[in-house]
């Protein structure tokens, strides 16, 4: 047997206060134990990230820490969705994060997770999108776009 090697691609950039993150996603299953598919670290931290669960669902995260519940929304196999995270750099208790998706090109609604109360004061400065905790995971992921200014 072997141990599954982490897949991932990264993006380091110019630290910034404000990071807004989406991209595509399509899985031909769900994965058999829940998998990171995107990270944002502040330096060497990491601050959010989304898991997708073997039940299909997303969950929010600040580092290991859940916030609120997971998508209401379970991703089905062969099924297009697009998914965006946000992390905004706080003073000490207002650090946020939001996490959304949807289905195909349907807009965004409302975050399905997300916090005001966050506590870390760094600026967001790499983001990993893709399975880095080993996790055997299959996923196309396209059209990633990151801004400092709105959602893409």
């Amino acid at each position: 047997t072997s141990t599954p090697t982490p897949a991932y691609l990264q993006e380091d950039f110019t630290a910034t206060d404000n990071l807004y993150v989406s991209f595509y996603l399509r899985v031909p299953a769900r994965p058999a134990n829940a998998t990171e598919i995107i990270q944002i670290f502040n330096g060497s931290t990491q601050v959010g990230d989304i898991l997708l669960t073997s039940g299909g669902k997303l969950r929010l995260r600040n580092n290991t820490t859940q916030i609120g519940s997971d998508s209401t929304l379970a991703l089905a196999a062969n099924t297009l969705y697009r998914i965006g995270i946000v992390q905004k750099r706080g003073t000490g208790a207002n650090a946020e994060l939001h996490a959304f998706v949807a289905i195909g090109d349907e807009l965004f609604g409302a975050p399905f997770a997300s916090t005001t109360t966050g506590t870390w004061t760094s600026q967001a400065s790499r983001v990993q999108v893709g399975t880095t905790n080993g996790t055997v995971f299959t996923g196309v992921f396209d059209d990633i776009r990151l801004d400092s200014a709105v959602m893409p």
